[in-house]
């Protein structure tokens, strides 16, 4: 069996094991949270999310690309699990992202590649466009929805990626990329009060205002609109999936194991960083269940026979 389609169905039965222990939670978060009719899954994010936005599934594939036969992501297992219509694509896309369309009656708005700051601030692989289109499309939520997000990913790598030019001598998308969060006079005086450490504190201070950046789209698009069922996924071990890991078998390779682990270890401090603002800032939020992806990735890194 694929190691992706173990990933989904593991995530799926813990991410409805979430759902059962943050019931009693979620009770707290509004007058009325029981759901009356049949429940609605309602999908955001990226890769580990898309149920076929390009005819296929992105991160794991069965007998057929999408539908019964297909291997399901997990939005689809928790959807199974809970007697809910299978949630189908909404944006459909025949040429790789160049173009897409929509498809009505559709809950999942995940498109493989999404961001919370993407390249495109109107495509779909935009966490933004895809929470606008569901308020166009949806309107407001009910009880009967549970709204899954799995988003972070992909900005991570994308961090990780303009460091690797950066320690290469080619700062221009690591100045670039993080000036779009942090603002481009906050950036070149972190990187100038200390060269050697300034990097590992403008990727801290990014995957922060990253967090922050999730939870104020999260409140105004989602909670904000009635939602009182939200499980969100924080950020996985980005060091721990085959594209970072051929990066840092790289820095092995030219700089030696101790140079990896020293990598490594910022790599996962900047994505712990995420993941702790992400916890502090939706502490306060009844409605919103976290799911530790991070720590369920790092297990398949350390115990893979497990699975």
């Amino acid at each position: 069996m694929a190691m992706a389609t173990i990933l989904n169905r593991r995530i799926g039965k813990q991410l409805l094991a979430s759902l059962a222990a943050a019931s009693l939670v979620l009770a707290g978060c509004s007058s009325d949270t029981v759901t009356k009719g049949t429940p609605r899954v309602v999908v955001f994010g990226e890769s580990l999310v898309d149920v076929g936005t390009f005819g296929f599934k992105y991160t794991t594939q069965g007998s057929a690309p999408t539908g019964a036969a297909s291997n399901k992501v997990f939005p689809e297992v928790i959807a199974a699990s809970l007697g809910a219509t299978q949630p189908c694509a909404y944006f459909r896309s025949t040429t790789g992202g160049a173009s897409y369309t929509n498809t009505a009656g559709c809950t999942g708005f995940g498109v493989g590649g999404g961001k919370l700051i993407s390249q495109d601030a109107t495509s779909p692989t935009s966490l933004t466009v895809q929470l606008d289109a569901a308020a166009g499309a949806l309107g407001s939520y009910t009880n009967d929805d549970v709204v899954v997000i799995s988003i972070s990913g992909n900005d991570g790598a994308d961090l990780i990626t303009a460091y690797f030019a950066l320690a290469q001598g080619n700062p221009a998308s690591f100045v670039a990329l993080t000036s779009k969060v942090l603002g481009a006079s906050t950036v070149t005086a972190l990187l100038s009060a200390d060269p050697t450490t300034g990097p590992a504190t403008v990727g801290i201070a990014y995957m922060t205002a990253l967090a922050t950046t999730t939870y104020n789209l999260v409140k105004s698009k989602v909670l904000d609109k009635g939602a009182s069922k939200v499980l969100l996924a924080n950020t996985p071990k980005g060091s721990a999936t085959p594209r970072l890991a051929i990066g840092l078998a790289n820095v092995q390779a030219q700089l030696g194991a101790p140079a990896r682990a020293q990598v490594e270890g910022l790599f996962n401090q900047w994505y712990q960083s995420y993941n702790q603002q992400l916890a502090l800032k939706f502490a306060a939020e009844p409605c919103v269940a976290i799911f530790d992806l991070y720590a369920l990735q790092e297990t398949f890194a350390t115990t893979p026979a497990t699975y």
